[in-house]
């Protein structure tokens, strides 16, 4: 018995090593985008961005195959602007925690992601408008750095072209909500 303990504890420490030894390994950085054109007015798709409400019909639809359904839920500071948070449930867990850090209606707006305090991001979606301002480019980039080596390895086990297809999944969700409603932007949604 004393032997299987004792194998057991080294095979423990063999794997916090290679965890964590392998984690320290990895590249920390984290630098992803995707662009997309959605048939939209830049403030149609902004009014969807910078408010408690806006982010909630943006995230009300149906969740991406196999993902639990989201509820947004404000948090503190403002409703809308800079300084308002935002907490994204799912089965009573808080999944993330968005912050808006910047805005720049309707062009540009910055959020300051946490993902359960595994590591934060900072979110940028920058509107462009294309041809006459009916549609609009829209880049979607997140940089950071995870500084836990054992959070590391999501660099490694979720490759880019996953995360970036479900930056595009979320834009899909974000051009069906300006489809659905009425902009509440200062302009009317013309702009």
């Amino acid at each position: 018995m004393k032997k299987l303990l004792i194998v057991l504890l080294a095979l423990l420490c063999v794997f916090a090593l290679v965890v964590v030894g392998g984690g320290a390994l990895i590249d920390p950085g984290i630098d992803l985008s995707v662009q997309k054109r959605l048939p939209h007015s830049a403030a149609q798709l902004y009014s969807h961005l910078d408010s408690v409400d806006g982010v909630a019909k943006w995230w009300s639809g149906p969740p991406p195959e196999g993902s639990p359904p989201m509820q947004v839920k404000h948090k503190s500071g403002p409703t809308q602007g800079a300084g308002t948070v935002l907490t994204f449930e799912a089965d009573g867990q808080t999944m993330e925690t968005w912050t808006i850090k910047a805005t720049e209606p309707p062009s540009k707006i910055v959020y300051a992601v946490d993902f359960a305090g595994a590591f934060v991001v900072e979110r940028t979606l920058t509107l462009a408008p294309d041809g006459d301002g009916s549609a609009t480019n829209v880049t979607w980039r997140e940089t950071g750095s995870i500084e836990s080596p054992m959070m590391r390895w999501f660099n490694v086990l979720m490759p880019a072209e996953s995360v970036t297809k479900n930056f595009e999944n979320a834009l899909d969700l974000l051009a069906r909500a300006a489809s659905t409603s009425v902009s509440t932007s200062p302009d009317g949604g013309k702009g």
